[in-house]
């Protein structure tokens, strides 16, 4: 057998045995959390695009004493393997925690909150995952892991939708990624898709549209808007802490990349289907 063969197939059981390995912790360590979790109202899930600001958000929410935003642990990998509801709550509570003890750094940039409750909470009553581009990826190819998730985790569910300037969110793709435009044009209207889809399949008011930019102008307002969402109240401190951690204006990589006159002419044409990015230009 080639080595080459061998070596995935190494690698393959070395993910099956780290994933029963975690199944295992994560039912027995999910035991001693169990009166905590249970004072849970809500689930909630980041719906997207990469490179779109849910970092920032996630972490925002994350401090607020009564939700706990896990960082891209991507609950419906975990879904997929047969966790229960108790142990996607242990290891969605484990992620803030260990984030938050590194720093919550990320891409470059700082989203830890002074002074407030990220990694930890005085009343649980909505947990989550910041794992929005991830999440549509998986929703787009497998669409019947959707009504999994609503089976596993059994209670109110509110999905949250953050927009960003088309040209800004392909831009900064293709830098991550180091593919050109075209390329990352089509990832993008692919989640997009797969956003308008899972969208015809949730109730309006289970469903938050929150673009990057306007977060970013009015940061308290918006933050206190997503709480409202989530059925949570918010005070001054918490609201102006959060707002100290965002910058003063988004960061438009647009101009920072070679957009063509037909690349710009072929998200102008994609983007008329998605009334979410109707008001969005290059300019």
């Amino acid at each position: 057998m080639p080595i080459r063969n061998l070596s995935k197939k190494r690698q393959r059981l070395n993910l099956w045995l780290r994933m029963r390995e975690l199944y295992i912790r994560s039912y027995f360590k999910s035991l001693g959390h169990e009166k905590h979790f249970a004072g849970i109202e809500s689930y909630c899930m980041f719906i997207g695009y990469p490179r779109s600001g849910h970092s920032l958000i996630g972490s925002l929410l994350d401090a607020h004493p009564n939700i706990i935003i896990a960082h891209e642990l991507d609950v419906l990998k975990y879904i997929q393997e047969g966790f229960s509801k108790r142990q996607i709550f242990y290891l969605l509570l484990e992620n803030s925690r260990r984030f938050t003890q590194v720093g919550r750094e990320w891409s470059g940039y700082a989203y830890a909150v002074r002074n407030q409750w990220n990694g930890k909470f005085r009343q649980l009553k909505v947990i989550g995952d910041k794992k929005g581009g991830g999440s549509s990826r998986r929703l787009g190819r497998n669409p019947e892991l959707f009504q999994d998730l609503k089976r596993t985790i059994d209670i109110d569910q509110k999905y949250i939708h953050v927009i960003r300037n088309p040209y800004d969110n392909i831009s900064t793709m293709s830098k991550r990624r180091g593919e050109g435009l075209s390329k990352s044009i089509d990832r993008y209207f692919s989640r997009c898709k797969t956003v308008a889809n899972i969208n015809a399949m949730v109730d309006r008011e289970k469903w938050f549209d929150v673009r990057h930019e306007a977060l970013i102008d009015n940061p308290q307002y918006w933050l206190m808007k997503l709480c409202q969402f989530l059925g949570q109240n918010t005070s001054d401190d918490y609201l102006n802490d959060c707002a100290s951690i965002v910058r003063k204006s988004p960061h438009k990589t647009r101009h920072e990349a070679h957009w063509t006159r037909e690349l710009m002419q072929r998200v102008e044409n994609e983007r008329e289907r998605y009334p979410f990015l109707h008001s969005y230009t290059f300019d």
